[in-house]
């Protein structure tokens, strides 16, 4: 395996950060929530009522919570991480907005920038949080924007179009060709029809002057 198949820095699309922001804030609202608390629920014992003992089944065995929970602090230790990875600042208000939950009026009082100041850093922070979990786990909360995709669209819109401007120049060209032809062709017809006219006059004349010359023979 290469570094980059390794690393995955092939990937050239852009990052839409505003649905990356909304995908990870619900997954530290939900599903981070719900790790949480299976990390911190010990596995559920065999519970006696009057004398009669409840056993879990095989598939929910104490076994196979304990397992979760494992996988579930795992996944925690990771996440946890991840957010320690980003930049202090990044770091900061990332933990303010999504684990501490504080205003936005406490966020701008703790850091001293603007609200939007803040928001465009909590952004990137997501961005680069969902980065570093994608790297690591199989968690993937990326989102890209779509006009890369239409961008992709429309080279192969417009290759296409190319060919088809191509196919309407060359139908074009051969259409004034033969225009081309066609007049000079109706233009030699016309000389023609043009000299049989002068040459049908001059023999009229000549008749004429012949029929001229025998009724002035008779005459005389």
């Amino acid at each position: 395996m290469q570094l980059s198949d390794l690393l995955d820095n092939n990937d050239n699309r852009e990052i839409d950060l505003t649905k990356t922001r909304i995908k990870v804030t619900n997954f530290m609202e939900n599903q981070y929530q719900q790790l949480k608390y299976l990390a911190n629920t010990s596995p559920l014992q065999s519970v006696s009522y009057d004398n009669i003992k409840v056993q879990t089944s095989q598939s929910n065995s104490i076994e196979s919570k304990a397992i979760k929970q494992l996988q579930a602090k795992e996944y925690l230790r990771i996440i946890d991480d991840c957010i320690n990875s980003l930049d202090d600042i990044q770091a900061k208000i990332f933990k303010y907005k999504l684990l501490e939950h504080r205003t936005e009026y406490d966020i701008t009082e703790l850091t001293g920038y603007s609200r939007a100041h803040i928001y465009n850093i909590f952004k990137y922070a997501c961005r680069e949080f969902a980065k570093h979990l994608n790297l690591v786990t199989d968690i993937d909360l990326l989102e890209y924007k779509e006009w890369y995709y239409m961008d992709k669209e429309k080279e192969l819109r417009k290759y296409n179009n190319m060919i088809i401007n191509d196919k309407l120049d060359y139908i074009i060209k051969q259409n004034k060709n033969l225009e081309s032809l066609n007049n000079r062709n109706t233009e030699m017809i016309l000389k023609r029809l043009e000299r049989i006219q002068k040459l049908n006059q001059t023999i009229i004349y000549l008749l004429l002057g012949v029929v001229g010359l025998l009724i002035t023979i008779l005459l005389g």
